[in-house]
């Protein structure tokens, strides 16, 4: 079950996403952290292995410490993607995510989004699991020139899909001044 934060870059070329991902197949409900690129329009992530560097590859979090926080920092530079995970209880930064996209790298951000997801094949539904994954807090933007802007000088709203089966996701401005970007993701079995 992933909750995920989207970057898409030139208006949908690429995508970077950072996924929280809930795997619900395992005995200890094991909760992985990692980053994703979606080249080219690409409907499928390119590999962590085919990546300049696969960072600390797909990080297994502690999930006997949730709640916990954890920091990302998200940059594009000169055809390379830039991903790197902070956690935020012992300020330890992971290895850094590199994607070097050479044939035609995007240039700029153009839109953000949170999703949350559930895949199950059988049906009727047979899982049970809930998963949280709140709040999702992006505190800055900066820009090429290095100017560092708050979210809401940056992004604006423009809509939210409706909610689905399983999933509830909202957002809100919050933070000093309502001006930081927060979203709440929910999965539950029992809103079917």
């Amino acid at each position: 079950m992933p909750r995920r934060r989207e970057y898409y870059l030139n208006d949908g070329q690429d995508a970077i996403e950072v996924v929280v991902n809930y795997d619900h197949f395992t005995t200890d409900g094991a909760v992985y952290l990692f980053p994703a690129i979606y080249d080219n329009y690409n409907h499928t992530p390119t590999p962590l292995l085919q990546w300049e560097s696969s960072g600390d590859g797909i990080i297994e979090l502690d999930s006997s410490s949730f709640p916990h926080a954890y920091g990302y920092h998200v940059q594009i530079s000169n055809g390379r993607y830039y991903i790197t995970f902070e956690d935020m209880d012992t300020l330890q930064w992971f290895a850094e995510y590199v994607y070097n996209d050479q044939d035609n790298p995007s240039t700029t951000f153009t839109r953000l989004t949170g999703s949350a997801e559930h895949y199950q094949a059988n049906q009727p539904i047979t899982d049970q699991f809930v998963a949280y994954t709140n709040p999702v807090i992006d505190e800055w933007a900066r820009e090429i020139g290095g100017t560092w802007r708050k979210p809401r000088e940056v992004w604006s709203y423009y809509e939210q899909t409706p909610d689905v089966s399983f999933v509830s996701i909202d957002r809100a401005w919050g933070g000093s001044n309502n001006q930081d970007l927060i979203t709440r993701s929910y999965l539950d079995y029992r809103w079917a």
